[in-house]
Parts: C-alpha cells; sequence; structure tokens
C-alpha cells in the first residue's frame, strides 16, 4: 500500500491491548482530524487489522465521528464480532480450539506478555508446551492459565471483553460482572457491546448515507 499511495500518506494508530476499547474509538477520531490537516485532505482510508476491527466498532458509534471524514473502510481479517477463544477461556469450553493456530500461539500470546510486564519470553515458553503436551493435558493447562489470569488479566479488560462475540456477552457478564467490584468495568464493557452491536448498521449508513467504500479481506477456510 505504500508503494502505490506513497509512504508519507500511511499513518498508523496504535493502540494498548488491555486499553479501554470505547476510548480507543474516542482517540481514532482524534488521530484522524490530526491526519487530515497533515496531509490537507478532506477524507481518509481505514484500514482495520485483526483487533483493530474492535476499534472500528467503536469509533463508529462515537458521536462525534463524521462518517464525511471517510473514503473508505477496509476490513483486513478484522474482529469485528469477537472470536470463541476467549468467550472459550471464560466457559471453559475448548471443543472448537484450535491448537495449530499459528498467529495465537506463537504472536498473540507472546505480546500480551510482553505487554504485562515487559518480556514475551513467557508467552514463548507456554506456546512451546502447548505444543508438546497432550490434549488433555493441555486443556487442564489452558483451564490453570486462564484461572491465574482472570484477577488481572481477563475479566479485568475491557479490551478483552471487547473480543467476547456479541451473542455471548450477556450470559458471560452476568456470571463475572454483575458484582459491584466490577460496575464501572460493566459500564464500559456495555458501551462497547452496544457499538459492536450497532456496527452492521453503522456500516450500512457509512456506505448508503455517506458513500463511504466498505471492503472485507477475510480468512476463510482458517479456523482461527
Amino acid at each position: 500500500y505504500c508503494d502505490v499511495a506513497g509512504e508519507e500518506n500511511v499513518y498508523v494508530f496504535s493502540f494498548p491491548l488491555l486499553g479501554n476499547p470505547i476510548e480507543n474509538g474516542e482517540k481514532l477520531h482524534e488521530f484522524i482530524q490530526m491526519v487530515k490537516e497533515q496531509r490537507n485532505t478532506d477524507k481518509v482510508n481505514l484500514a482495520a487489522v485483526s483487533m483493530g476491527g474492535t476499534v472500528l466498532a467503536s469509533y463508529l458509534n462515537y458521536e462525534q465521528a463524521d462518517y464525511n471524514d471517510i473514503n473508505c473502510i477496509i476490513n483486513v481479517v478484522a474482529l469485528l464480532n469477537g472470536t470463541d477463544i476467549i468467550a472459550d477461556f471464560l466457559t471453559r469450553g475448548y471443543e472448537g480450539f484450535n491448537l495449530e493456530d499459528q498467529f495465537f500461539f506463537s504472536e498473540f500470546l507472546p505480546r500480551i506478555f510482553e505487554e504485562m510486564d515487559g518480556s514475551p519470553a513467557l508467552g514463548y515458553a507456554v506456546n512451546i508446551l502447548l505444543r508438546i503436551l497432550p490434549r488433555k493435558v493441555l486443556e487442564s493447562v489452558i483451564t490453570a492459565a486462564a484461572d491465574a489470569a482472570f484477577g488481572q488479566l481477563i475479566v479485568n479488560s475491557p479490551q478483552f471483553w471487547a473480543m467476547i462475540p456479541n451473542d455471548r456477552y450477556d450470559v458471560l457478564a452476568e456470571k463475572y460482572l454483575m458484582d459491584e467490584e466490577h460496575a464501572i468495568l460493566k459500564e464500559k464493557t456495555d458501551a462497547f457491546h452496544e457499538a459492536q452491536a450497532a456496527l452492521p448498521q453503522n456500516l450500512l449508513t457509512a456506505r448508503d448515507e455517506y458513500g463511504v467504500r466498505v471492503g472485507y479481506i477475510a480468512g476463510y477456510n482458517l479456523t482461527y
């Protein structure tokens, strides 16, 4: 894309894996205004890559977002409606868990550990163990890892809740987020899942009322 558009016209919006997806959407709006000013243009193209799909969902539902700012949206294997992998961590259901998923084990886990403690080493160690353990042992390892991570990572991270499929959110929120301790967090996760539920209509509005072109590059025939 840099070869086509010119590297000076390509901007990367970075966001924390353990952050708040609603705030990420608001910050993307500010980022777009900065890009428009720097490049002296009225519109931008958005490429939502992987977890960038959660940022897109939040941004399109942000009340100050102006769809006139957008020329084109391309979703690149974007996480627009969560992934069952994260929901299965919370329900302990591993029937559909893909042990051959290169991204999840070799890239995603190390990134998470690196953001938590500054080093991806533990993530790579887990990656190796997951590949040599028998299936039944692996499930117990995953369950133990999930239990250990609940308090500081999965349950208390709005970004992880943004990775829950919308049709599974209410049941899991009822199980984990109804106590007073998680009241503020639930406000954030509810807000995102409202944006996630509104995403199909927001994309149609952008396309039909504002002339935004919308396209998808999807991972067909890939389990993840």
